[in-house]
């Protein structure tokens, strides 16, 4: 016979019932995944000029909040607790979603930026550098997911009705710092390729 080979259990930590408490709510949300191909061309050669081009993600935030500025629809999120409705924000509100390292572990943390049609494109892309920089504990946003999910499971971000949401309008992700120059790398690729 073989040797017997023994794993161990580990315990969650709280970062990893964070994301799990995330992936329970994404799996409870109605979607319609839509793709739409964009000729941005212009776009493209307009920031290849500039010395220090926005960021693609906050290129499109941007454009989101202008657009939704005039369209109430992409401004509203399904509330489930305590009744099913709809919530109609009266400004762009964004869950900028970051990949973050805390404690020796990858989390995946919510910063939350408010009034996008109304800031820069540079005012916007000093948040996210922010979000994807700054001391994970020194964000508010942060400090308060981890804290909502170092309580049991019984009185977890769910109990407290902060993830009732069905549809944030305007969630984007972006990956741990690191990584960021790679994906701004490939998402300019992808975009050009949309162009052809």
């Amino acid at each position: 016979m073989g040797e017997k080979y023994k794993g161990k259990t580990m315990a969650l930590s709280t970062r990893r019932r964070l994301v799990g408490e995330i992936l329970h709510h994404a799996r409870k949300l109605p979607s319609l995944p839509l793709a739409r191909d964009c000729n941005i061309a212009s776009l493209i050669a307009v920031r290849s000029r500039l010395a220090e081009p926005p960021s693609w993600i906050a290129i499109f935030m941007k454009a989101y909040a202008l657009v939704a500025r005039d369209r109430p629809a992409l401004r509203r999120m399904y509330l489930s607790v305590p009744y099913p409705r709809l919530y109609e924000h009266c400004r762009s509100e964004c869950a900028l979603i970051v990949e973050r390292e805390y404690q020796g572990e990858m989390v995946v943390l919510t910063g939350k930026m408010i009034n996008i049609e109304d800031k820069s494109l540079s005012e916007i892309d000093l948040n996210i550098k922010f979000f994807c920089n700054a001391e994970v504990w020194s964000v508010s946003e942060f400090r308060q997911m981890l804290r909502m999910r170092a309580i049991p499971s019984a009185c977890g971000v769910s109990a407290c009705g902060g993830c009732s949401i069905g549809r944030v309008p305007g969630v984007l992700a972006v990956p741990a710092p690191s990584r960021c120059p790679a994906w701004a790398a490939l998402a300019s690729n992808r975009f050009t390729r949309l162009v052809h």
